[in-house]
């Protein structure tokens, strides 16, 4: 729905904040950022999001990622699994758009919401993902 834009200036802030504080993805692992990344859109900017953007950002290029029950419980219930794969496996692609389609991703993030009685839908584990940020 949406590019992914505001996922990549809060990934840029928290690189930034990670640089001036020193942490390593030892103090943060690659795969809890996304979730850092998404407690800051839906907690704190109240953007409709999910996942998948966040992991792009953080891993940059092409993204296996998986979802599923099976990976969150691989992972403790705290993500799921990513991999980073070649971009050179990829047949050739043809993107094609209607620049008089596009509009911005908010509204049918809304509706897609109200099917969930307005609440934010739960991760494939069975909850809403956890960032380990408290505020």
């Amino acid at each position: 729905m949406g590019l992914g834009g505001s996922s990549a200036i809060i990934r840029a802030v928290l690189a930034a904040l990670m640089k001036f504080y020193g942490l390593t993805e030892k103090e943060i692992p690659k795969p809890i950022q996304p979730n850092i990344i998404l407690e800051a859109e839906t907690g704190e900017l109240d953007i409709s999001a999910g996942p998948q953007d966040r992991v792009v950002v953080v891993y940059g290029g092409l993204v296996h990622m998986d979802f599923t029950k099976e990976a969150y419980a691989r992972n403790n219930g705290s993500h799921g699994d990513y991999e980073k794969l070649d971009p050179g496996l990829l047949p050739p692609l043809f993107i094609a758009y209607k620049k008089e389609l596009s509009k911005s991703s908010g509204g049918a993030q809304y509706h897609a919401l109200q099917g969930f009685g307005g609440a934010r839908p739960k991760s494939p584990g069975g909850h809403a993902p956890e960032s380990g940020v408290s505020r």
